[in-house]
């Protein structure tokens, strides 16, 4: 038989091998596993001619079970340890990794020598050893949430491979060319990751293999947070649910800032969940779990402006909560965040260098615009239930709702609800006074609730009925990822059933423009010395994806982003140039570029589309000899090529001048 005692760091734990009985606070006797738990292995069996295998103090947080108190019933830890020798361990693996103690008369002097200290010590017991070190192989559980991630870690490949690059990921490969401190639209850690793997992978759907690694740690990061704060079972329910979920599945694998901002949220609430809730496994200590922590945050804020949001709400949680005021008393947490802001310090630099237009274009989402809609926050909802799907996001509300009413005296479920409230209140409430917004904003808050969505699904719902569940949720998603992915490829809905895309096809947003090149070069256009003008920075990011970066491509009447730092206005002085965009969105530019070209003519149109169809009509205009700058609301043109008041000279009358030098592109 085995003998277990449960340690709390209680010196009672420990000499007398008592653990505290968690509903009273006494202490109570070690269990004893007798025969009838003959599942965990033969040990009835004599070893070396005794019955006893030996004595075994297990830490409480190192168990399976260590969840949020329900139902006013007092958990038996102990029998938390049962389960978790039974689920790990044969009587052959106990055997070899206990070794041979007072059960064996030959026992080496070594060994007695070490038992005689661990005496001295206070440990009377036969073998003393953690849990984690002396088992090391991997729990039913773990083995379960690596499947997981390892079946749709293959879906996202799968979806990489045939879905073209979205209007966004064409945009981010675009600029990530040009290495920065930091970018228009984000900060600057996707545009690194993109630059770093370009030379290797290029600038198609390859890029997104670095992402969809990034992913499928952050998998394992959620359920290594949710292990330990409600148990193994609530882990493999939470990776699974994450994995179900349409914006988890499909923009995990995207060039978007999302996918390393998740991972380094996760890192830093499983990093601090252990500090306050498992001490006693920490390898780092109080300090070093702040710095950690302060670490994460900072590369967290070098992936997206949530990281502030998620900083508020971890002061939330340290204020709120009585027994964690101590914590800011002391240097951990002020040092972190000092070691963010230093993390962060590209972003402020880059911001300060271009008078803040980053932070200014994200602020203004949320200026109010002169009247109120309440209606907007209504339409965000729907949207976010659509993105993470309702048969998910209901269990997901209801989990956050038992959360809000247990409140503080939960820490653990009060822990994920604070470190989410502040990006998931901004984001929607905000369109009340101001823009409409787009639903996947909230989704970093959303993911610091899927913990508790897994306590909720594990102690609610039967085993059975769980299963069903999980096996109907990993359907639906690849179902509805093999249908949403057959016709952005191939356009089918349209010839199928032409109705429903009558007022437009969103999937056409993954549509790559990759028919352009061959058009213009048809027509003799792609000249040396021109450039070309697009009237979005949506419709750049697709051109300059389709050209590969040969040509120069400037938007003109709209926010250019971050192309309209890409490029020295003054270089276009005196060159001819393309005008092109779909025919919706080329009305009156003809007009408002005339000003600033010698001439502007209307070409031949042409149209893009999926499996022969012409889903995108385009308009192709030229324009000869730029005579002024073109407005450039965010790089100031430099003036040492040309005196002031020169006049430009210009390269070519005519549009296919083939005498100009290639160097000029």
């Amino acid at each position: 038989m085995l003998q277990v005692g449960i340690h709390r760091g209680d010196l009672r734990c420990r000499r007398g091998l008592h653990a505290l009985d968690t509903g009273t606070g006494e202490a109570a006797p070690s269990e004893t596993l007798h025969d009838a738990h003959a599942a965990v292995g033969p040990r009835s069996r004599p070893h070396g001619g005794r019955g006893t295998i030996g004595r075994v103090i297990v830490d409480e947080h190192d168990l399976p079970g260590n969840a949020i108190q329900r139902c006013g019933k007092t958990r038996d830890e102990r029998r938390d340890v049962v389960a978790l020798l039974e689920c790990r361990h044969d009587d052959g693996e106990l055997h070899a990794r206990l070794g041979r103690g007072d059960e064996c008369p030959w026992t080496s002097g070594h060994r007695a020598w070490r038992r005689r200290q661990r005496a001295a010590r206070g440990w009377s017991v036969v073998h003393a050893f953690s849990i984690r070190r002396a088992m090391r192989s991997l729990a039913p559980a773990d083995t379960d949430a690596l499947a997981i991630i390892a079946l749709f870690t293959a879906l996202r490949l799968a979806l990489a491979a045939t879905l073209g690059l979205g209007v966004d990921e064409a945009y981010t490969l675009s600029v990530a060319r040009d290495l920065q401190l930091s970018y228009y639209d984000h900060p600057p850690l996707q545009y690194w990751i993109a630059h770093l793997f370009m030379p290797l992978l290029g600038d198609g759907r390859a890029a997104r293999l670095p992402f969809i690694g990034l992913f499928a740690v952050s998998c394992w990061l959620l359920y290594r947070l949710t292990q330990l704060l409600f148990g193994a079972e609530a882990g493999v329910a939470a990776v699974l649910a994450l994995n179900c979920s349409a914006f988890f599945t499909f923009a995990g694998g995207w060039v978007l800032p999302d996918g390393p901002l998740m991972l380094a949220l996760l890192a830093a609430s499983a990093v601090l969940a252990r500090h306050f809730f498992a001490p006693q496994t920490s390898r780092c200590g109080t300090f070093g779990a702040w710095l950690l922590a302060g670490f994460w945050i900072g590369i967290a804020a070098l992936a997206k402006y949530h990281a502030l949001l998620f900083a508020i709400g971890l002061l939330a949680f340290v204020v709120s909560v009585p027994s964690r005021r101590h914590e800011l008393r002391h240097w951990g947490p002020w040092l972190a965040a000092l070691l963010a802001l230093l993390i962060a310090t590209p972003v402020i630099v880059w911001n300060i260098e271009h008078e803040w237009i980053s932070v200014a274009h994200q602020a203004g989402r949320g200026r109010f615009d002169g009247q109120l809609h309440p209606h907007y926050v209504l339409a965000n909802l729907i949207g976010q239930a659509i993105w993470i799907l309702p048969w998910i996001f209901v269990p997901l509300l209801i989990a956050t709702w038992r959360a809000w009413r247990a409140g503080r005296t939960v820490e653990r479920s009060w822990y994920g609800l604070c470190l989410a409230l502040p990006t998931l209140v901004v984001f929607t409430i905000t369109p009340v006074w101001g823009s409409l917004g787009l639903p996947h904003w909230q989704m970093p808050g959303w993911l610091m609730l899927y913990p508790a969505l897994g306590e909720y699904a594990v102690r609610r719902t039967e085993p059975a009925r769980l299963r069903r569940w999980a096996l109907a949720g990993v359907a639906v998603i690849m179902l509805l990822g093999t249908v949403l992915v057959s016709h952005a490829a191939t356009g089918f809905g349209r010839i199928l059933a032409p109705r429903l895309f009558a007022r437009g096809d969103p999937t056409l947003d993954a549509f790559e423009w990759n028919q352009l090149p061959a058009e213009l070069r048809t027509r003799g256009l792609l000249q040396p010395g021109v450039f070309l003008i697009t009237t979005n920075w949506m419709y750049a990011g697709r051109v300059d994806e389709a050209l590969h970066d040969t040509v120069a491509v400037v938007v003109f009447g709209g926010n250019p982003k971050q192309f309209g730092l890409r490029y020295d206005p003054a270089d276009f002085l005196g060159r001819d140039a393309l005008v092109l965009g779909p025919a919706d969105s080329m009305n009156g530019i003809a007009e408002r570029l005339r000003p600033y070209f010698d001439s502007v003519h209307e070409l031949p149109p042409f149209a893009l589309g999926r499996s022969g169809m012409q889903e995108t009509p385009m308009r192709l205009m030229q324009a000869r000899c730029l005579l002024k700058l073109l407005p450039s609301p965010y790089r100031q043109p430099s003036h040492e090529a040309r005196p002031a008041g020169a006049q430009p000279h210009c390269l070519g009358r005519e549009l296919g001048n083939s005498d100009l030098p290639s160097g000029i592109l």
